[in-house]
C-alpha cells in the first residue's frame, strides 16, 4: 500500500479481518429487512445531507429542500 503509514495499513487490515470474522460469525443468522435498514441509517446520517428516519423496513430520507425519498428493504427469495 503505497503512500499509507504503517498505522493506517495495520488499521485497514484489522477492519478487513473484523469484517471477515463478522461474516463468518453471522453465517446462517436470520437477517430481517428491518435489520438491513438499521444498519444503513447511520451511513445516511453521517455521509449525506438531509435527514433520515427509520420506520421498520423503510428509510425516509429528506433533502434540505424538502424532497423526500423512501427506501424500502424486502427479502427477494
Amino acid at each position: 500500500m503505497q503512500g499509507v503509514s504503517p498505522l493506517e495499513h495495520a488499521l485497514f487490515f484489522k477492519e478487513e479481518q473484523k469484517m471477515t470474522d463478522k461474516i463468518a460469525w453471522d453465517a446462517g443468522a436470520e437477517v430481517t429487512a428491518e435489520d438491513v435498514m438499521v444498519s444503513l441509517k447511520p451511513l445516511f446520517d453521517e455521509f449525506l445531507w438531509g435527514t433520515c428516519e427509520q420506520r421498520g423496513d423503510t428509510l425516509l430520507y429528506t433533502l434540505p429542500d424538502g424532497r423526500v425519498f423512501r427506501l424500502k428493504a424486502e427479502r427477494v427469495m
